[in-house]
């Protein structure tokens, strides 16, 4: 039980399995595009995000792109294009080659009853999101960290209140780009 949140630890989906598949269309409803995602985008974080000795497929209900097979790797993610409204098909067929095996990634409801009467694990699409939210880097950037500002209204008093120092800060207008250099050099004369 996790004694934090006192509820149970939720079992790995993972676990035992060696084969996931994406349902790659399904991720446009998630995000609430009209258009699928990028392909690109969503292939280049699965391999990111998942074990390297777990086989990816995304699977979608699109052609290919000109030139390309229907079937390609990329990235080390096989890529599925099942054309119009044949995706779910393709998933089903992939799946059913080794069930107990195989993790499925789709909100589609029709699509998760023929995967779970074959003995394969579903999982929702809040779960791949999951990952790709705990894979984020939480540390800042490298490099000096930012001091935080003072709020000052503005007045050059207040900048050097706030911050205690009495170094003088850049003010706009008139003069804020005024020579500064060699005093006893003679201005030039146009």
């Amino acid at each position: 039980m996790n004694s934090r949140l006192g509820r149970p630890r939720r079992r790995d989906p993972l676990g035992g399995r060696d084969r996931v598949i994406i349902d790659g269309s399904n991720q446009r409803e998630r995000r609430g595009a009209s258009e699928p995602p990028e392909e690109a985008t969503l292939i280049g974080s699965l391999r990111a995000l998942l074990p390297s000795q777990v086989q990816i497929h995304a699977v979608f209900d699109t052609d290919p792109p000109p030139g390309s097979g229907t079937v390609r790797s990329v990235s080390g993610v096989t890529v599925h294009h099942a054309h119009a409204a044949g995706g779910d098909d393709a998933i089903v067929g992939l799946a059913s080659a080794a069930p107990r095996r195989t993790l499925v990634v789709t909100d589609d409801r029709e699509l998760r009853s023929r995967l779970l009467a074959l003995g394969t694990s579903v999982e929702r699409n809040e779960w791949l999101q999951a990952l790709r939210q705990r894979s984020r880097p939480v540390a800042p950037s490298i490099g000096r960290p930012l001091r935080p500002r003072a709020t000052t209204t503005g007045a050059p008093d207040d900048a050097k209140d706030a911050e205690g120092d009495d170094r003088s800060r850049w003010r706009p207008g008139r003069g804020a780009t005024v020579k500064r250099g060699n005093p006893r050099r003679q201005p030039k004369h146009r």
